[in-house]
């Protein structure tokens, strides 16, 4: 797994109230399966369960990075309105 080695860093770094987990990909490669998933099998201490019980406030899963689901990673410090205000890093 790439990155792996960075998994330590990232949790010392962002509190678990900050880090998102977000599917992103090519088109027909399964993001939406992906994020029903992640929905409704991570669950995050101090968030109510599943994306759709979240409304305008992030809980830990969303269904879709803040650049953009199908963007390529070249988009990482761009960002589509709705996330406008998320670190880009807790992702």
């Amino acid at each position: 797994v790439i990155g792996l080695d960075q998994c330590k860093a990232f949790r010392d770094a962002v509190t678990i109230n900050d880090r998102i987990i977000a599917p992103a990909g090519l088109f027909n490669t399964g993001t939406n399966l992906i994020a029903s998933l992640l929905e409704f099998n991570c669950h995050f201490p101090g968030y109510p369960v599943g994306l759709s019980r979240c409304g305008e406030q992030l809980c830990g899963a969303t269904w879709q990075t803040p650049w953009g689901k199908h963007s390529p990673p070249e988009f990482r410090n761009r960002t589509v309105e709705l996330f406008e205000n998320i670190n880009k890093d807790f992702v």
